[in-house]
């Protein structure tokens, strides 16, 4: 076949005709395309009711007396059309104004690959400032990341820079799904379109809640800005649904954080052979167990600046505002709290407490603190694809554990939710009452055991809790407690965390082991009479210093 250049409108020439033209009902509309003497018929998967067709004008009418159905269907057509004569014109403008030479055969190849292309983009040919111009269709990335910069910039005006950067992580996924499928078109933002990403989530093992979120940007963009907003409705996107998938919620032992125990804390802080590094967050951690404040907020705990203190019948308080919530925080500032934070007002020689990867390497630390203290006890707990896994405990131990840790010990000191939820900066009690108090099985077998003891009036494990109590006031005696701020406890627990956090890490500073303690403590020989003095004298020294440090 002869070879076509520099083609002419009588050589090449693009019409649109009806199936049936003369028939009564709607009908499948065709692409003519004449080409060297050449008809190609192409099929545009467009339909119209023949009474509908201008074919003067080659093209639906639209008019106010149609239904709304009728309307859409011939927009739509519109659109499809408009598009492939734009793609038409593109392509016959390249060949008049260039020098390649091109068989009919294959202006019928080029043509058909062009209408196939408009016809899998369906909506997104919606009409022609939907076309770049070089005649590709507008992408499906391009409009969200428009209306991500309307939405933050006209909708939600107040919103953090942190929760743009996570909100801009998910839509960014969102791209990388468009190119692992090779598709980056409008109808990624239709209906079919989120419910695809949706199963595509599913399938590659993303939980319920991660699905959520991720589909919940995309959904949020479309209603809120491009179906809606006059810079996209030439677009013509509708509104979308999304049908949430449910999440796995764990409660009590199915949960993958808990509260540490006395035992695993006591370990961590007697750990001896963390590196000076390693020491560092492993104050962070105690610090945290004692505050609850959340990671992001830590430099805040070191920054004057950002603190407002508070004291009141020798009771210390300081406030925070917390930057996930906005909600201010209250800081008990025991010994413990300030005597960690009193070691480090002139910085930290390892900790940087303001690098963007703070979080997870406090975390990293964290868990090879708690494998060289031994925690390896084996946890059960159910994965948000509702998978039973089971792992040591430094393996999956992380900065949440210590509020947990701090919310459990103070149930345990009588502080009610609603005192709780001031102290960790909730919004409300739910967090507090829903996850951080659900029952593990080892929380209800201690309250039957309490039960029957009650109504057995057992009295064996009473008279152990009642010499563990005498024990342990008989240490804080020896360690110079005065007797009033120890004598109406009546919990082992709290009489040894007052022991550990208020003597023995200060203590631990100092260089005494606690075998080291143990040994002066119980050996009255004369051998050890200088021991003990020396470490009196190191108890004036601790109750002196924070003494000095009270304003």
């Amino acid at each position: 076949m002869e070879k076509q250049k520099n083609v002419n409108v009588g050589d090449l020439s693009l019409n649109f005709n009806l199936r049936e033209p003369k028939g009564n009902k709607c009908t499948n509309v065709y692409a003519i395309l004449k080409c060297g003497g050449m008809v190609y018929k192409f099929p545009i998967d467009c339909k119209v009711n023949t009474w509908q067709w201008s074919k003067k004008q080659q093209a639906p009418t639209v008019a106010d007396n149609m239904t709304n159905e009728d309307r859409e269907n011939n927009l739509r057509v519109l659109s499809v059309i408009s598009a492939i004569r734009l793609g038409y014109m593109n392509f016959f403008s390249y060949l008049c104004n260039g020098s390649e030479e091109m068989t009919a055969n294959e202006i019928r190849e080029y043509f058909k690959q062009t209408i196939e292309t408009i016809i899998s983009n369906n909506d997104d040919m919606a009409n022609n400032e939907n076309l770049r111009r070089n005649g590709k269709p507008c992408k499906a990335s391009t409009l969200l990341n428009k209306a991500f910069k309307v939405y933050y910039s006209e909708v939600s005006t107040q919103a953090k820079e942190s929760t743009k950067t996570v909100k801009r992580n998910l839509l960014n996924q969102f791209f990388d799904y468009c190119e692992e499928i090779g598709k980056d078109t409008v109808s990624m933002l239709s209906q079919k379109g989120i419910n695809d990403y949706k199963s595509f989530l599913l399938k590659k093992g993303n939980s319920g809640a991660n699905v959520n979120n991720k589909v919940a940007i995309i959904v949020c963009l479309i209603n809120n800005v491009i179906a809606i907003h006059n810079d996209f409705l030439r677009h013509r996107i509708t509104k979308v649904d999304y049908i949430k998938v449910t999440e796995i919620k764990q409660k009590g032992d199915d949960k993958k954080r808990r509260a540490l125990t006395n035992e695993e804390l006591y370990k961590i802080m007697n750990c001896d052979t963390l590196t000076p590094k390693e020491k560092e967050y492993r104050d962070l951690f105690i610090l945290e167990c004692n505050c609850s404040y959340r990671v992001s907020d830590t430099p805040k705990m070191f920054d004057k600046s950002q603190q407002k203190h508070f004291k009141k019948n020798d009771v210390e308080l300081m406030i925070i505002n917390t930057k996930k919530e906005n909600i201010d925080a209250v800081i008990w500032l025991t010994s413990t709290v300030k005597e960690i934070i009193s070691r480090y007002e002139n910085g930290f020689k390892y900790a940087d407490l303001k690098c963007g990867n703070f979080t997870q390497t406090y975390n990293y630390q964290l868990k090879n603190i708690a494998k060289k203290s031994g925690l390896n006890t084996m946890e059960k707990y159910v994965n948000a694809h509702g998978e039973t896994i089971t792992q040591p405990l430094y393996e999956i131990i992380g900065s949440h554990f210590a509020r947990y840790t701090f919310i459990r010990n103070g149930k345990d000191m009588g502080f009610t939710s609603s005192e709780l939820k001031e102290f960790t900066a909730h919004a409300d009690e739910t967090m507090i009452n829903e996850v951080y108090f659900s029952e593990t099985k080892e929380d209800k077998a201690n309250k039957a055991f309490k039960a029957i003891e009650r109504v057995t009036n057992i009295q064996s494990n009473s008279t152990k809790e009642s010499d563990k109590i005498q024990e342990y006031k008989d240490v804080l005696a020896f360690y110079g407690e005065p007797y009033d701020n120890y004598r109406d406890i009546t919990d082992s627990e709290e009489l040894f965390r007052i022991i550990v956090t208020k003597y023995e890490i200060p203590l631990k500073e100092k260089g005494y082991t606690t075998k080291i303690l143990k040994e002066i403590y119980n050996c009255m020989d004369m051998d050890y009479r200088e021991e003990r003095e020396k470490l009196l004298h190191t108890l004036n020294e601790i109750r002196e210093t924070i003494i000095a440090e009270m304003p």
